[in-house]
């Protein structure tokens, strides 16, 4: 795909583009789809999720379905965390390769006992569904369903409360990281999780395709705040979020990136050898969170140095809206993981910074 002045060509679009030009977006080209940035002001939009409600266009993730008897053994077999959990529930999992790289991360919703829905990133659907097919001994149905759903995010304090204006389904009975299924939003039957992004209380919509615009525009009106990439960026790395393809790839693994309690080691799933060798030998590197001394902005790709020595990498990193101060994400050798003072190299100037744990807020 490619920017030519502001018109993306041959871009993918969502249910709700022609919306976001309406109410006049900023549109970029985001993993070859056609996506808003921004509305009114990336810092606006940030704090009207902080402190009000925000709603999001998500439906460029990707959605797998895998169904069948043995469907709970497959996803299990397929992701680091254990997915053989009550039906009705969210998991987060990290789904590595043999050697534990990292393919995805993504949330497993258990729709009933024999039917679940993955929802992966945007840019690995298609990498994502071959590999879930090819590992596929059980026999199952494994189908990308991407198509069928207008993803439909709606973060933020007051998120319950509008959102509850658009159903009589009772919100406050569907628990975090729980999801209710047939639930009428504006009359639309779709799967409601309280799951999000953005470290806030809030909703996830699947709904149908077509339908997508009418429940934006609808939460829109009723007071949420279209929101565009750029604040679902800084609200995650606020909250130390991963970004794939930032923060975990194919050459990281999860006891790198500080994703150990993803894992369950009393199960069989695919890379669970490699990982339990770095769980017992330990590893090299290590995603650390810090901030900013003084004010600078850290970049992905950003050097980190240590004793005047190179030790690692910027994966993320921005000015954070709530604390006005530079915050971020990055691979360090082992051994400087916990030092406290690092060096972020801005503009040829090193910068001190703090290791400090996430969430920054």
């Amino acid at each position: 795909m490619s920017i030519i002045g502001d018109l993306v060509v041959d871009a993918k679009k969502t249910s709700l583009a022609s919306l976001h030009e309406r109410m006049g977006a900023s549109m970029v080209d985001f993993h070859g789809w056609l996506m808003p940035i921004q509305y009114g002001g990336i810092l606006k939009e940030h704090e009207a999720v902080r402190t009000g409600c925000g709603i999001f266009d998500a439906s460029h993730m990707g959605e797998i379905m895998v169904e069948g008897r043995r469907a709970a053994d497959l996803v299990n077999h397929i992701s680091c965390n254990r997915m053989d959990v009550e039906e009705g529930k969210c998991v987060y999992s990290p789904m590595c390769r043999e050697d534990g790289g990292i393919i995805d991360d993504l949330i497993a919703c258990r729709l009933s006992k024999d039917k679940y829905l993955l929802v992966v990133n945007s840019s690995n659907t298609e990498t994502d569904y071959k590999w879930i097919k090819d590992n596929n001994k059980f026999d199952l149905k494994i189908s990308d369903v991407s198509a069928s759903f207008s993803l439909i995010a709606i973060q933020g304090p007051e998120s319950e409360k509008i959102l509850q204006k658009t159903t009589s389904h009772d919100l406050k009975s569907i628990k975090r990281f729980r999801l209710a299924e047939d639930v009428e939003i504006m009359g639309v039957k779709s799967i409601v999780s309280r799951t999000g992004y953005t470290g806030e209380d809030g909703f996830e919509i699947y709904a149908p395709w077509d339908d997508g615009p009418k429940i934006f525009g609808k939460l829109a009106e009723l007071g949420a705040t279209p929101c565009g990439l750029g604040a679902r960026d800084t609200l995650r790395l606020e909250k130390g979020y991963m970004l794939y393809g930032n923060d975990i790839n194919l050459d990281t693994t999860p006891i790198e990136a500080g994703l150990a309690w993803t894992i369950d080691f009393e199960k069989d799933f695919i890379g669970r050898d490699a990982l339990l060798r770095q769980k017992n030998k330990g590893v090299s590197k290590m995603l650390v969170g810090f901030k900013c001394i003084e004010k600078a902005v850290p970049r992905q790709g950003y050097e980190i140095k240590a004793g005047g020595e190179t030790v690692g990498k910027v994966t993320s990193g921005n000015m954070s809206p709530t604390l006005k101060e530079g915050v971020g994400m990055g691979y360090v050798k082992t051994e400087y993981a916990k030092t406290g003072e690092i060096n972020i190299m801005i503009r040829g100037k090193e910068v001190d910074a703090l290791v400090v744990k996430p969430p920054f807020v």
